[in-house]
């Protein structure tokens, strides 16, 4: 009982001590700013979570119209045609279920997560007229071998080649031709530019498809954009607690025995840090 009064009176004495009434004022005004930031915490939170959830409305809203829309299709300029689509917005979890068609046969690995995803399918129109034809009789027989081919530019041509064997009947009165199996190749350079654009009003993804090869025409053009989970570091921050359990050093009021004074110190314990100083 006597130890505890002796503690009480130190504590006492330690507090009405003059030169100790500063860093008392100091350690107070401290604690009332530490309230302060703890409050702003809170209510930056709470901000962050409306912000969120406007944003997830967006978001679900935006994917519904994509799913809506179709394809516009227009010439750019005398040689490329463009063919838009809006996209989706997605997270990963998104992407396995509900849109997992848009994976194809891509799996996912979970350290090398996708960031966009652009499907297409198109057609290709052309009639091709004026083949030159020739018949050429060798060692193996007598065929009619063609060749035909086109370049618009570098990345954009088309090389069509083929034969078809024959067989001349001379048993009849008239002679006949018998043609066998014919035998074709078709090789097809054509360019594509593609894009996935984000517009910072709407927040709307929208495909963009470039072509100059002639006679193309998109039947599916469908994308998405994949979000960060959590979008960025910045989202980790903020969704970090202000306070936490941890090592500390600082400079602080030393309790040894029934002697109080000040001193460094290395320690454990409850720490509060403000969203704004962390990183």
């Amino acid at each position: 009982m006597i130890n505890i009064m002796n503690i009480l009176g130190n504590v006492l004495k330690f507090i009405t001590d003059p030169k100790n009434t500063r860093m008392l004022l100091l350690a107070l005004i401290v604690c009332l700013i530490l309230l302060l930031f703890r409050q702003c915490g809170k209510t930056q939170d709470a901000k962050l979570e409306v912000q969120q959830t406007k944003e997830q409305v967006t978001r679900v809203k935006n994917n519904y119209e994509a799913s809506k829309d179709s394809i516009l299709t227009y010439k750019l300029d005398s040689e490329t045609m463009r063919s838009e689509k809006q996209g989706y917005e997605l997270s990963l979890e998104e992407l396995k279920n509900e849109y997992k068609e848009l994976l194809g046969k891509l799996e996912l690995e979970k350290s090398k997560p996708p960031k966009v995803i652009i499907k297409t399918e198109y057609v290709i129109e052309e009639v091709i007229t004026e083949v030159p034809v020739y018949v050429i009789t060798d060692s193996t027989g007598n065929k009619i071998a063609f060749l035909d081919s086109i370049s618009h530019n570098d990345n954009n041509y088309r090389i069509l080649t083929g034969n078809i064997p024959f067989k001349i009947d001379t048993t009849e009165k008239d002679p006949m031709i018998i043609p066998g199996k014919g035998k074709f190749s078709l090789e097809i350079g054509m360019g594509l530019n593609l894009a996935l654009l984000k517009d910072k009003e709407t927040k709307k993804i929208n495909i963009i498809v470039d072509t100059d090869y002639p006679g193309v025409s998109f039947t599916k053009i469908n994308g998405a954009s994949i979000l960060d989970n959590p979008k960025n570091k910045k989202t980790l921050r903020q969704l970090r607690k202000n306070w936490s359990l941890g090592f500390q050093v600082g400079y602080g009021i030393n309790v040894k025995g029934t002697s109080i004074n000040t001193s460094p110190y290395i320690g454990l314990g409850l720490n509060y840090s403000p969203k704004f100083l962390q990183w």
